[in-house]
């Protein structure tokens, strides 16, 4: 996936898709919308500020088989330490508990 300061990243993420950052924008964004958060530092997938940027990285993901790499995998696994097919259950668990 390539976005910029989506939040639909973290449906990518949760899949273990890699994410590639395209913030052309990026200093004039931050500074007047976010000066913080997830957008500024990524530990997801790399950042890219202009167009050779995200094609070369685009490129060497697509010769590598679109494989995750080993860094974002492993924040992805600290960032959601639950994998499994109980999340509806959860939520309605934490739900009712309410």
């Amino acid at each position: 996936m390539i976005t910029d300061y989506s939040s639909v990243l973290f449906d990518f993420v949760y899949m273990k898709k890699p994410v590639l950052f395209f913030q052309f924008d990026r200093e004039d964004f931050l500074g007047k919308h976010m000066p913080q958060g997830y957008v500024s530092e990524s530990s997801f997938g790399p950042i890219m500020e202009n167009v050779d940027g995200i094609i070369g990285t685009l490129s060497d993901y697509l010769k590598e088989g679109m494989i995750l790499a080993p860094q974002y995998e492993a924040e992805i696994d600290r960032f959601f330490p639950i994998r499994d097919t109980h999340n509806c259950e959860r939520v309605f668990n934490a739900v009712m508990d309410c």
